[in-house]
């Protein structure tokens, strides 16, 4: 990730991809809330990928267009595999 300047000062977040790995997908929970006056449904997604030490939680998880946030990572059995704890935020406006 970088912040570069976009000429106004304001910063723009920008990602890389580092990585394109085979995973398998579980969808734990989805609940909505309200936060900064605004409805937002979160779901929190599990990953199980091959072991690595390339990951951590400042890393995402992109599946098609959706971006997922890395709360937790597990580790399965002894260095197999990796589940990835994810939360993705959806404000409806997108």
């Amino acid at each position: 990730m970088s912040n570069p300047d976009d000429g106004w000062r304001d910063r723009t977040e920008t990602w890389t991809t580092s990585e394109t790995v085979w995973a398998t997908r579980k969808d734990k929970t989805t609940s909505e809330g309200d936060e900064v006056n605004q409805r937002v449904a979160l779901t929190v997604t599990e990953w199980t990928i091959r072991f690595t030490t390339n990951v951590s939680v400042q890393n995402r998880v992109k599946y098609g267009t959706e971006i997922f946030y890395i709360t937790g990572i597990r580790e399965v059995g002894r260095r197999e595999g990796l589940t990835l704890v994810t939360e993705k935020r959806d404000n409806g406006t997108g």
